[in-house]
């Protein structure tokens, strides 16, 4: 299922690539802070990911997976323990986030599809 997402998000490279993207982006924030963070909050961000996978959509395995994504406040702790005291890993983790959420912007405000 993860891997005929990441087919068709190379075939096609639309929305389909912004699906893996804020995906992958999850999951590496969740990983980075898994440890560190109590069990409930990993339980949490776990859950949250794995469970709409789970029952994915034939023509688009990882539509909504963005929307679900988004609120895991865990995996936002992982980019901020990265780049807690590593300014290198900061401005990269900042560049990425504006890049994201302008192109996110963009996208929305000419009514163009998204999630």
């Amino acid at each position: 299922m993860v891997a005929d997402a990441i087919r068709l998000a190379w075939h096609h490279q639309t929305w389909w690539l912004i699906d893996v993207t804020v995906v992958a982006m999850a999951v590496t924030g969740v990983g980075l802070v898994a440890r560190k963070i109590p069990l409930c909050y990993t339980a949490y961000a776990s859950a949250s990911l794995v469970l709409p996978l789970l029952f994915p959509l034939n023509g688009r395995p990882l539509m909504s997976m963005p929307r679900f994504a988004a609120v895991l406040f865990p995996a936002a702790w992982g980019f901020a323990t990265l780049a807690e005291r590593r300014p290198q890993a900061t401005q990269a983790v900042l560049v990425a986030s504006a890049v994201g959420y302008g192109l996110l912007a963009t996208l929305f405000i000419n009514w163009l599809y998204i999630f």
